[in-house]
């Protein structure tokens, strides 16, 4: 019976989720390369984009062959990682990638795992971190435990680390970063009498103060968020060092923490630094026509800001406000996807040296210098963030600071305790901060948001 609950509330939450991480949507394929693996679509049709893999210096005569599912900029990325892994190893890996959109790939592994039988399954798979642990918990025969194959786990930043952890177990191959940071409008802060300096190692009391102004001085909104998923008050709490479970997995939602991340999003609204659009793709059009003069979310999202050309060289990134609170971080970790090997693959151990290779092991430099330039990601593997590299790495939309003051705001985030129904409290977090910015009560929120967990997780 909980098994089925859990289901039930996995596709509902999953569902509702429109966090957008680890893809640009840039999947052209301008590679040159000889040898071939088949993309197709999610109906396993075959696409007639092809992600190409190179053969070449391949020593062994028997390939290793794994379907794998994935979005956006992955799909190529993926099938870089297997051309770089056999160039470099002598290996044979060859990839049926699937192009699947995040949602549809979450809802088909719901559908699979409620079947009881795996035999559908790709052998790797990309997921939404946000998701890892709820599958795990609900379906713990789905995807393979990692944790004792030859990977250096404590050179893998924590915050990110925390989200594929199922009962001290490691469950996933970290992708991009997802680490929370701040953009701005250079020319709407200079219009105001403000640089991005000036909102680096703030306060959101400070900030405040500042988006007030920038508003009387231009009309815009220093930040803008999305009504359905209210990324801002998320990170907020993310940073603020707050759980939103204990140790042992009871909800904590009625703290002073959460309390003071309410009163915050209030204060922002009510202060005009903060528009809240009612959808992703208005919230995104705030970004893309000049309305929000900042935005405050996972690394990511600057791909989704440079689709509008126009704004060219017009962003500047630096951490995100902190709460003038002890504990509390310039610092979350927001979205990002991980890879996770089924238990369906027949070799494992394959699988997963050939993902840590390439993204936390001895290809791992190489290949995310790569990962920068194609989709923009950034690692949470300690050895390549640390490198330099991406101090040193220009970026012809946003400019010569912008990777290495992203790769600053990876580490450092506090961890929140992994719990299978984290998606469910982050749903109680958006319902109380829009009915709080609607003039609801606080405390009132909080209790609902505690009340409605308990009554979740007593099911």
């Amino acid at each position: 019976m909980m098994k089925k609950f859990l289901a039930a509330l996995l596709s509902a939450t999953l569902a509702a989720s429109m966090l957008v991480g680890c893809g640009n949507g840039n999947t052209t394929n301008e590679s040159d390369t000889s040898g071939t693996a088949e993309v197709k679509g999610a109906d396993g049709a075959n696409n007639a984009e092809t992600a190409e893999l190179t053969e070449t210096n391949n020593t062994s005569t028997d390939a290793l062959e794994f379907t794998v599912w994935c979005w956006d900029a992955n799909v190529e990325a993926v099938a870089k990682a297997a051309e770089m892994y056999n160039d470099a190893t002598g290996s044979n890996i060859v990839l049926d990638v699937v192009t699947i959109a995040n949602e549809d790939s979450r809802n088909k592994l719901v559908t699979i795992g409620e079947s009881g039988s795996y035999d559908s399954l790709p052998d790797i798979c990309l997921m939404e971190d946000t998701a890892i642990s709820q599958f795990v918990t609900t379906y713990p025969d789905m995807f393979a435990d990692l944790t004792d194959y030859n990977i250096d786990w404590n050179q893998l930043v924590a915050s990110k680390k925390a989200t594929y952890t199922v009962d001290e177990g490691y469950y996933a191959i970290p992708m991009d970063g997802g680490a929370s940071v701040a953009m701005y409008r250079t020319d709407y802060l200079k219009a105001a009498g403000y640089t991005v300096d000036e909102l680096t190692d703030i306060t959101w009391d400070e900030f405040i103060e500042i988006g007030s102004k920038v508003y009387d001085s231009t009309g815009h909104y220093l930040l803008v968020d999305d009504a359905t998923i209210m990324f801002t008050a998320r990170q907020i709490y993310a940073s603020s060092g707050g759980q939103l479970f204990d140790e042992s997995g009871n909800a904590t939602f009625t703290n002073d923490k959460m309390a003071l991340t309410l009163e915050i999003i209030k204060k922002l609204v009510d202060n005009n630094c903060l528009y809240i659009a009612g959808s992703w793709d208005e919230y995104i059009a705030c970004l893309n026509d000049g309305t929000a003069a900042g935005v405050v979310n996972g690394m990511w999202i600057n791909g989704n800001i440079s689709q509008a050309e126009a704004q060219k060289g017009l962003w500047g990134v630096t951490n995100m406000p902190a709460l003038d609170i002890e504990g509390a971080a310039h610092y979350a970790n927001s979205g990002g996807a991980s890879w996770v090997v089924s238990s369906k693959c027949e070799d494992v151990e394959a699988a997963v040296k050939f993902l840590s290779y390439e993204l936390c092991g001895d290809g791992a430099q190489t290949y995310w210098e790569y990962l920068a330039d194609y989709a923009g990601y950034v690692t949470t593997y300690l050895p390549v963030l640390n490198s330099g590299f991406y101090e040193n790495l220009d970026n012809e939309y946003y400019g010569p600071e912008f990777f290495g003051n992203v790769a600053s705001c990876v580490d450092g985030a506090p961890a929140f305790n992994a719990s299978p129904y984290y998606m469910n409290a982050l749903d109680a977090l958006i319902l109380a901060a829009n009915n709080v910015v609607s003039g609801g009560d606080i405390t009132a929120e909080m209790e609902n948001g505690q009340d409605t967990l308990e009554f979740v997780m007593s099911e």
